[in-house]
């Protein structure tokens, strides 16, 4: 871990550009003016990100992928009707996941990301359901 430079969570085997912590190192400065200059219009930063780490392109930088029971997907969390469509993937390891924690004790996170939902009321309301809004 101390080698790392950039902490992503884990999105579903994809680093998450939504959540992501940054070591002030010059790789990490590099790969983050990396990306900049490699943004387009046909696609997100995420998909980039992932593209970037499918063709090994990721100019020195050492990143992490965070504990996915720490660090847990919005859609991992929080009931389907907060949720947008899941595709038949994703749903598979939701349910993978649900299923794996669902006899024990359940995992305290360090951090839920609100995502696999669309609009603030809907995430605040998902997160005051899930007990995790506190304002």
């Amino acid at each position: 871990l101390d080698s790392a430079d950039i902490f992503f969570q884990d999105d579903i085997a994809m680093p998450c550009t939504g959540c992501m912590l940054v070591k002030n190192t010059q790789r990490a400065k590099d790969f983050l003016q990396f990306m900049w200059e490699s943004r387009n219009s046909d696609t997100n930063d995420q998909m980039q990100l992932q593209m970037k780490c499918v063709k090994q392109e990721l100019p020195g930088v050492v990143i992490y992928l965070l504990s996915i029971y720490d660090f847990v997907p919005g859609c991992f969390i929080f009931p389907s009707n907060f949720l947008v469509p899941l595709n038949d993937f994703i749903q598979s390891i939701r349910d993978r996941f649900i299923g794996q924690v669902k006899d024990s004790a359940p995992p305290i996170p360090t951090f839920v990301h609100a995502n696999f939902m669309v609009g603030c009321d809907t995430k605040r309301q998902a997160l005051r359901a899930a007990g995790l809004w506190f304002i």
